[in-house]
């Protein structure tokens, strides 16, 4: 169970929005623990999460709970435009070790 302050992440892009800026995502959960925070959410909204692909979340998840390193608690949107990915990325975070996963309906048009 989840519990606390979370905070939905931001995730690091770079070029533009084009690719992952995997140096970054330390040095911003590094400051989220240093706000004081109890965890975070990865890819919701804020994180572009729907936006991205199935296997660009995927990493996304992967380096959020790499550099929290039981540092904070990692909640992973896997809501996605089909119900196929949503599974294959609760599933995903399961196994990668989130505490928690959210999810969303598929919306009615794809993006």
């Amino acid at each position: 169970m989840i519990s606390g302050a979370l905070a939905a992440a931001a995730t690091p892009l770079r070029e533009g929005g084009d690719s992952l800026d995997e140096s970054a995502f330390a040095s911003l959960v590094d400051f989220l623990v240093a706000g004081g925070l109890d965890g975070i959410l990865a890819l919701g909204t804020t994180g572009e999460g729907i936006l991205l692909t199935v296997e660009e979340r995927k990493r996304v998840a992967e380096l959020f709970l790499e550099v929290a390193s039981g540092r904070l608690q990692v909640a992973v949107h896997c809501g996605a435009q089909t119900t196929r990915d949503t599974v294959a990325l609760a599933a995903h975070a399961a196994e990668a070790g989130a505490d928690a996963v959210a999810v969303i309906a598929p919306p009615y048009f794809r993006l």
